[in-house]
């Protein structure tokens, strides 16, 4: 395990626009499931919510982790970047993103 490491996906950049590409994305997901069975596929914006908070949960109380905490706060940057376009799932993601914003300044 690496943790000053931060890898970013960008959605798209492999298969582009290019026919059967949703296809091929099910295929793959349905053979990696097959082969992980109790793993969950999370969407991507749950998955990083995810990842901040248990970054948080692994500062603790002790907020000297600065390379940490300036991963965190990079991750959080990437989120935005992630913002629904529906309205009502919009307004839900808002409200955690600005929940983790006041618990990251907290820190300081």
């Amino acid at each position: 395990m690496v943790e000053d490491c931060f890898v970013f996906h960008q959605g798209s950049a492999t298969f582009g626009k290019e026919s059967g590409t949703k296809e091929l994305i099910q295929k793959n997901k349905e053979l990696f499931l097959s082969k992980y069975p109790n793993e969950k596929l999370l969407h991507v914006r749950e998955d990083s919510f995810n990842a901040i908070k248990a970054g948080l949960s692994a500062l603790g109380q002790n907020p000297s982790y600065g390379a940490r905490l300036n991963r965190i706060k990079n991750r959080l940057q990437i989120l935005e970047s992630l913002k629904p376009k529906s309205f009502y799932k919009k307004i839900f993601w808002e409200h955690r993103a600005r929940n983790l914003n006041q618990e990251i300044e907290s820190l300081f």
